[in-house]
């Protein structure tokens, strides 16, 4: 099991979280030379490998995890387990996004729109029982956008 952050939520994405947080236009921001979300496919099982190799590269990039109580016989234990398989997130420039490409991690890649990001944002949400970074991007989303947050049910 890769190292993880307090919170459960995956390798890197506390740091990724925290760039989140502290800049709100950041995420979602369009223009020319502005990051955007993409969905980058990957090998199977091999969405944290990349996440973690691109983290350490300087690319924004997370996979969600969830922590999970298994029984192995009688034992229990506990083990970190992809919301989304074989997929991670990434938020880059063209320049970051070659970076990404040129992994033989990455199958295929594809832009996301921000909507179908906080469909992704709700899942890990529900899976965590937290609802401050939904929030937090719906906001972020509205301010980028100019009309009122995109409604969440």
């Amino acid at each position: 099991m890769w190292a993880s952050n307090s919170s459960g939520r995956g390798y890197a994405m506390g740091h990724f979280l925290s760039t989140l947080r502290g800049r709100r236009d950041f995420p979602l921001r369009q223009g020319h030379d502005a990051p955007r979300w993409y969905l980058l496919r990957t090998k199977h099982r091999q969405e944290r490998i990349l996440a973690k190799e691109l983290s350490a590269q300087g690319v924004n990039c997370f996979a969600p995890t969830t922590r999970k109580t298994v029984t192995y016989g009688s034992t229990k234990v506990c083990v970190e387990q992809p919301l989304c398989p074989d997929q991670a997130y990434l938020l880059a420039t063209e320049r970051h996004l070659a970076i990404a490409r040129a992994s033989n991690r990455v199958i295929n890649y594809h832009p996301v729109e921000p909507t179908e990001l906080l469909q992704t944002l709700k899942l890990i949400e529900a899976a965590e029982g937290t609802s401050g970074l939904l929030a937090m991007l719906r906001d972020s989303l509205a301010d980028v956008v100019g009309r009122p947050a995109v409604p969440v049910p």
